[in-house]
């Protein structure tokens, strides 16, 4: 009987801590509104926008020059001047550099005075000719005399001809002394000084002249992307913008060149795009952070890129619904500038959580913070 007795007790105490350790531990049988008052999280939120969006592809190009023209003598002599500053602007037609001109005058001269001689020894040429031919037809000269006349006076008016190219020749080599500017351009360092005896055999550099605007700049894209930009460029131009470590973004470009060939060893095209660049922001050899602008995609839905979470079966966002958090899966067609084209999946509008905790959970209770501040 005694033992009856303590086998009911201790079953009824064994039942007892076991309903309150299910109690303590929030089991299945602990109410609903125990559960109900876990602690809101705070997250901070933003909208889902419906706005317009570039399409573009971005890459990392290099300013080069459009017309690059290293100036070198094309004949020899003293450098006399030296008629600009290193490092300024200067026009298409400037001077730049003049040689000692008067060895090419001289030769110059030169050829005038053949010229002269020459001429003389046509005239008596041509006279002897008109001589001897009422002569050689009375028998009086030998035809041979005649014909060797007539030859003579063909080969004074050969000399002649020689003596006129010597003298463009000459003319050309003096103009050659006379160093100007090719092109609108800013002039680099100079490499000859005034006084230096130029070599044009060595083909000595005297200055490099670089065109700075327009100017271009050459980037590269993927060629998995080279038939997207040939569809958009048979539309229209291309807009092609710089960013970067610029104070004041410079003035959108063009694209003007897209190589035909596929580089085997990167897999990539080249591209050209060029630049006003009236203010002088570009400069040659310097690198350059491009979006290349395709189109403008309207009414794109667009949400933080930190708001897209990856799930098993694809992207999600938590959306914000009545004061909880709900997963909504997304389908995101790109990502550019720290923000995410959804494609599908919302409607623009909602809530998203952009700054996603560890413990974040569905159906968690949340205070929305705007990424602004100040609740919402």
């Amino acid at each position: 009987m005694r033992r009856g007795l303590l086998l009911g007790v201790s079953l009824a105490l064994v039942l007892i801590a076991g309903w309150q350790l299910r109690i303590r531990l929030g089991g299945h049988d602990a109410p609903a509104e125990a559960r109900s008052k876990r602690p809101a999280l705070t997250v901070v939120t933003g909208r889902a926008q419906i706005r317009s969006m570039p399409v573009q592809i971005h890459a990392v190009g290099q300013v080069e020059s459009e017309h690059s023209v290293a100036v070198r003598p094309q004949v020899s002599g003293v450098l006399t001047r030296v008629a600009f500053a290193e490092g300024s602007d200067v026009k298409a037609g400037q001077l730049l550099f003049q040689i000692d001109p008067a060895p090419f005058r001289a030769a110059v001269a030169q050829a005038r005075a053949a010229i002269a001689r020459d001429r003389a020894s046509l005239s008596n040429a041509r006279w002897q000719v008109q001589r001897l031919a009422p002569l050689v037809k009375l028998d009086y000269v030998t035809p041979q005399e005649y014909e060797s006349a007539k030859t003579t006076e063909a080969q004074a008016r050969a000399a002649i001809e020689a003596d006129k190219a010597q003298l463009e020749q000459a003319k050309i080599q003096l103009g050659y002394t006379t160093i100007r500017s090719p092109i609108a351009g800013r002039a680099g360092a100079v490499s000859v000084k005034a006084g230096n005896l130029v070599d044009a055999s060595a083909a000595t550099l005297l200055v490099t002249l670089n065109q700075i605007s327009p100017i271009l700049v050459r980037f590269s894209v993927p060629q998995s992307q080279l038939d997207t930009v040939r569809r958009y460029a048979k539309r229209g131009p291309i807009t092609v913008r710089l960013a970067g470590a610029h104070a004041e973004a410079p003035e959108p470009g063009r694209l003007v060149f897209i190589d035909n060939t596929v580089d085997p060893s990167t897999g990539t095209v080249a591209l050209k795009a060029e630049f006003p660049n009236r203010l002088r922001q570009l400069w040659p050899g310097q690198y350059a952070a491009v979006d290349l602008q395709l189109a403008v995609q309207r009414g794109a839905i667009v949400v933080p890129e930190t708001a897209v979470q990856p799930g098993q079966t694809g992207p999600f966002v938590y959306v914000v619904k009545k004061g909880r958090v709900a997963v909504q899966p997304i389908q995101v067609t790109r990502q550019q500038n720290g923000d995410a084209i959804v494609g599908d999946g919302l409607s623009g509008g909602e809530t998203v959580v952009v700054q996603v905790p560890r413990n974040l959970r569905e159906g968690l209770p949340v205070v929305a913070m705007p990424a602004s501040g100040g609740a919402q």
